[in-house]
Order: C-alpha cells, then structure tokens, then sequence
C-alpha cells in the first residue's frame, strides 16, 4: 500500500505509473512493473523490490507530499487523492 501511493505521487516523466496504481494491499503484476520502471528510470538495476530501507524506497520518499502522515484506513477515504503519506514502511 505504502509504494503503491508513493508511485501515484511520482510524475511520469520522473519514472511514475502512466495509469495510477490501485492501492490495493496487492503487490501484483501493475505494481512490479511500475516498481521497475521507477527503478530502470533512476537506477542502474531494476529488481522491482523495494526494501524498508533501500536506495529506491528512499527516492520514492523523495516524492512525499505529506510525510509522517498516515493514510487513511482502507474503504474509508478515497487514499488516492488523501494527500497523505504512510506513516510506516510497508506495501
């Protein structure tokens, strides 16, 4: 959940999902991919992981609106346009 809203913050051209990501719990197909092509655009690998405390979790960080704050629960707000950040590692 924590790097799928993170990817939604970041802007295409800077390695962002073209389609908003479903912020789903899942880390699927979608979800690697984008992790991939943030990873391909700043990085010199593309493993589609992201570590609690990795160079690519780091660089999502980067693209926190609203940091320490914490998202909404699940099916209670619309956590797409919440404008707030996980307040842990996870997702």
């Amino acid at each position: 959940m924590t790097v799928q809203y993170l990817l939604n913050r970041v802007p295409v051209p800077h390695g962002g999902p073209p389609i908003e990501l479903d912020i789903d719990w899942a880390c699927g197909a979608k979800t690697v991919k984008a992790i991939e092509d943030f990873q391909a655009r700043w990085f010199a690998f593309k493993d589609g992981r992201v570590d609690p405390q990795g160079k690519t979790m780091g660089a999502l960080l980067a693209y926190d609106p609203a940091p320490h704050q914490p998202l909404p629960p699940p099916g209670g707000t619309d956590i797409k346009n919440a404008g707030h950040a996980p307040s842990g590692i996870g997702g």
